[in-house]
């Protein structure tokens, strides 16, 4: 399967066509989690253990990738996927780690649902591309750091046109929409984000992923490769 420049443009032209459309969306989606009898986002046994456990999958996934690349220097058939294992490790530990829950979360100062008037906090709502980067509360919502651990399945897709694999990239893409869906739906459940939080861990995901197959990898030849 070839992997044009569409793999990557066409997710950022998607987002950003329904980028006018997120302001209506997020307050659709929270408002229908919110119970306003309560004045919460009540929050349920399945919602608490998918949102405990979940991102632990994908952490397993990682460090068996990491053995894989350690056992390559001794297993010296398995040296050609040294590369595609890299990608999936750094996809969890850079896009999800680093640059969703360090950069993006830390400075975007977008505040949660659970913060803003129209759920009981005291912030208006603020769309993901209105940056408050000196908001003096705490305000942690731009991306989604859970969802970017669900979404984070979606490196599984390179690595299988890399690996020319139907098998694995259908893995990944299965995986992703369970994974990342049953997170980014419990974070819009318990009034931790929005949905475009939820949409642009996708997104981070999916381009660091790629960005890493083709640093790893190199072009679009498609074959397994080593670091």
């Amino acid at each position: 399967m070839s992997r044009g420049p569409w793999s990557w443009l066409v997710p950022i032209l998607l987002v950003l066509l329904i980028t006018p459309f997120f302001p209506t969306l997020d307050l659709y989606f929270s408002g229908l989690a919110f119970d306003p009898e309560l004045g919460k986002f009540p929050r349920t046994a399945l919602q608490l253990g998918i949102y405990r456990y979940f991102p632990w999958v994908g952490n397993t996934l990682a460090t068996a990738a990491f053995g894989v690349v350690l056992l390559s220097y001794r297993i010296t058939d398995w040296k050609p996927y040294r590369g595609c294992c890299w990608v999936v490790i750094l996809t969890l530990l850079l896009g999800s780690g680093w640059l969703v829950n360090e950069v993006l979360k830390e400075y975007w100062g977008r505040p949660r649902p659970v913060q803003i008037v129209n759920f009981g906090g005291i912030q208006e709502y603020r769309a993901w591309y209105y940056p408050h980067f000196f908001n003096p509360i705490t305000s942690r919502s731009f991306p989604s750091g859970h969802a970017s651990a669900g979404w984070f399945y979606l490196c599984l897709i390179p690595v299988g046109w890399r690996l020319k694999s139907p098998t694995v990239v259908k893995i990944g893409a299965t995986l992703a929409v369970i994974m990342g869906g049953a997170l980014s739906y419990c974070r819009i459940a318990m009034g931790g984000h929005f949905f475009s939080d939820c949409v642009f861990a996708a997104l981070v995901m999916w381009l660091t992923a790629l960005a890493l197959d083709r640093f790893f990898c190199g072009g679009v030849k498609e074959e397994p490769c080593s670091d």
